[in-house]
């Protein structure tokens, strides 16, 4: 995804001071957004796709798979100049980029089966190396800085009439 697309892709639906950014838009627009909006692609995640292309019966794909997720760490996505001063953001990418090269690895993922379910096992990643206290710490944060964007997001709906009453 290009910078610009990434950079409308969050204040899409953002409706500030009252004024709706889609309102003068024609009813055709607004469901072409709305399709756009709710294609697969966005749903999709490095983590939901690396046991499907990993396990596949497919030899090219799984090769081909493996090799782009290599290539990743030697083309981190550094989008501005500012960016490669800032040696605490290109760490961060750095250690997202290695633990993404791990999820390529079969020996990454084990099989668990289910007490109560005949005959059907999950895949589930489980990281080679423990998440060390710095990993926890983030993850706790990110976990927080999440739950605080799904309360403003049921808030500004709920304001608008689109979500349930929680009664």
């Amino acid at each position: 995804m290009d910078i610009n697309r990434q950079a409308q892709k969050f204040g899409r639906r953002l409706n500030l001071m009252c004024i709706d950014p889609l309102q003068g838009t024609t009813d055709k627009k607004r469901e072409a957004l709305k399709y756009l909006d709710e294609r697969t692609h966005k749903t999709r995640t490095l983590q939901s796709m690396a046991p499907l292309a990993l396990f596949s019966a497919s030899d090219e794909l799984r090769d081909a798979f493996k090799s782009k997720i290599a290539e990743y760490e030697h083309h981190l996505p550094i989008y501005f100049n500012e960016e490669f001063g800032n040696v605490e953001h290109i760490e961060a990418v750095r250690r997202n980029a290695e633990e993404w090269a791990r999820m390529v690895e079969s020996t990454s993922y084990k099989i668990f089966s289910k007490p109560d379910t005949e005959g059907i096992s999950e895949i589930a990643y489980v990281p080679p190396q423990p998440i060390t206290e710095d990993g926890k710490k983030q993850q706790k944060e990110a976990r927080e800085k999440l739950s605080e964007y799904n309360v403003f997001f049921w808030a500004k709906a709920r304001l608008s009439g689109q979500a349930p009453n929680p009664d």
